[in-house]
C-alpha cells in the first residue's frame, strides 16, 4: 500500500469516502472515520431508516456526487472499479487487492486537463 501514501495524503478529516456497493465493517476503524455507503443496504437497513443522509440509493446518484466532490475516494469491489471505469467515471486507483479497490477523484489541473 506504499503507493498509495502520495494519494492518502489529501484524506482529510472533512473529504469525501464513499463504500460503493460493499461494506467492510473494519474500515471506517482503520482510516478513522465514518464512510457513505453506495447501492448497499444489507445488515445496515435499520441504521440507514435512522440516518437516511448516510447513504447514497444508487450508482447514478453516486456518479453525480463523484463528478462534483473535488477530492474524494472511494472502496469498491474490483469488478465495481472496472464497470464504472469502463463507463468512463473520472478516477485514479490507488490500491487494490483481490477484494477491493481504493480509488480517489481526478482532479482538473489549473490548465484544465484532469491529472
Amino acid at each position: 500500500v506504499r503507493a498509495a501514501e502520495p494519494d492518502l495524503r489529501d484524506l482529510r478529516p472533512d473529504t469525501p469516502f464513499y463504500s460503493v456497493e460493499v461494506y467492510d465493517q473494519t474500515l471506517n476503524f482503520h482510516i478513522r472515520r465514518e464512510t457513505t455507503l453506495v447501492a448497499f443496504r444489507d445488515e445496515m437497513d435499520f441504521g440507514l431508516q435512522v440516518e437516511p443522509h448516510r447513504w447514497i440509493p444508487d450508482i447514478a446518484a453516486f456518479e453525480q456526487r463523484w463528478r462534483s466532490d473535488p477530492v474524494a475516494f472511494a472502496i469498491m469491489p474490483p469488478a465495481t472499479y472496472e464497470r464504472l471505469r469502463a463507463q468512463g467515471l473520472p478516477m485514479r486507483l490507488v490500491a487494490s487487492d483481490e477484494r477491493r479497490a481504493l480509488v480517489r477523484t481526478i482532479a482538473p489541473a489549473a490548465d484544465g486537463l484532469a491529472r
